[in-house]
């Protein structure tokens, strides 16, 4: 049985490999709900973008739930929030 605080790491480590390439700014977890078999973990942090001159000029706020098995602790979905 995986518990909060593995099912937490393991969204964590899937958002990072999702994102490899780009850094993750001020990622927080914003929302945890048990749901049957799965936790739904709503993870969100901050995506800055670049104008066209390579200056950060604005961020945005990501929001995504992440879907991780009870059992096996595998994500089984990912799901993005407006």
């Amino acid at each position: 049985m995986v518990g909060l605080k593995e099912a937490i790491d393991k969204a964590i480590d899937y958002a990072k490999f999702m994102n490899i390439g780009n850094e993750i700014f001020n990622m927080r977890v914003e929302e945890v709900r048990a749901s049957g078999n799965e936790w739904q973990i709503t993870l969100g942090w901050d995506d800055r973008f670049l104008n066209h001159n390579g200056i950060f000029s604005e961020t945005k706020r990501i929001y995504k739930v992440f879907n991780v098995n009870k059992t096996t602790g595998n994500i089984n979905e990912v799901v993005i929030r407006e």
